[in-house]
């Protein structure tokens, strides 16, 4: 079955990240952003390489870089005609993480509810939904290859009510490779709710859960989200998770005018 969905541009960002997993995972200053190529030094991975991307792609991610860098980053880009939208990052140890999370865990999930099995995300019917349910969510999605784990060490958590319906996910992996000082780092985000089930805490409880598996299961020393400025709700969720804002570190995507999220293709 297909392992992508979305338009034309989401797709065709989709296939190219999958085809280059393995050149994100082993050259130095690269890593893997999920929806496009990525970097994290760009001095190390090389302008001349992030420009010969950008061109061909239209997108080009830039992962915990730190803050006193971004307006020589900024200006590198906008000399060749490209713009770049920062989110803020928000950190923290796997051990304050887990010591905030546990709380919120002990909340098991209503009796109507429950979580799909890791088994489940091998079905890619399944992967169908869950790409569908971000997209109507207003998530651009990832490819299949990444949700079921296949590509990337992965987290994939998704609720789904008593009718088998999807109304929770959130899904955390690592982006970063061994070249990198972020080798041991998680990453996490497409946290979505259905608009049915907001409201009574379903948003952090699967975050959490996803956090804590990242960390026991996958090994995450330290764990990372972004968060836009104007989202209050999200920073108050992550927050509740164990992570604080890190004014140190900025994550953004850069393409050639600044429209955000619209420019994957929505």
């Amino acid at each position: 079955m297909e392992q992508y969905f979305g338009t034309d541009t989401q797709v065709r960002l989709q296939r190219r990240a999958d085809e280059y997993t393995n050149w994100m995972y082993s050259t130095a200053g690269a890593c893997h952003p999920g929806r496009c190529l990525g970097c994290d030094d760009p001095d190390a991975l090389g302008w001349d390489v992030i420009f010969e991307h950008l061109k061909r792609d239209g997108r080009f991610g830039f992962r915990m870089i730190p803050a006193h860098r971004m307006e020589s980053v900024r200006d590198k880009l906008a000399a060749e005609g490209y713009a770049i939208n920062f989110w803020n990052v928000f950190t923290g140890s796997s051990g304050d993480i887990l010591k905030a999370t546990e709380p919120l865990i002990r909340n098991s999930l209503p009796g109507e509810l429950s979580f799909i099995s890791i088994e489940e995300l091998h079905n890619p019917e399944l992967i169908k939904e869950i790409q569908i349910f971000l997209s109507d969510n207003g998530i651009p999605p990832v490819s299949g290859l990444m949700l079921s784990g296949q590509s990337v060490d992965a987290c994939t958590k998704v609720v789904r009510s008593v009718d088998g319906d999807i109304v929770a996910m959130a899904y955390g992996y690592f982006a970063h490779n061994d070249h990198s000082e972020h080798s041991d780092t998680g990453w996490g985000g497409l946290v979505a709710v259905d608009a049915n089930h907001r409201g009574n805490g379903l948003g952090g409880l699967v975050n959490a859960a996803m956090i804590r598996s990242c960390i026991t299961k996958l090994g995450a020393k330290s764990f990372y989200e972004q968060v836009s400025t104007e989202n209050k709700i999200s920073q108050r969720m992550v927050e509740k998770c164990g992570l604080k804002l890190d004014t140190s570190v900025l994550c953004g995507i850069a393409t050639s005018t600044e429209a955000g999220f619209e420019l994957w293709g929505q």
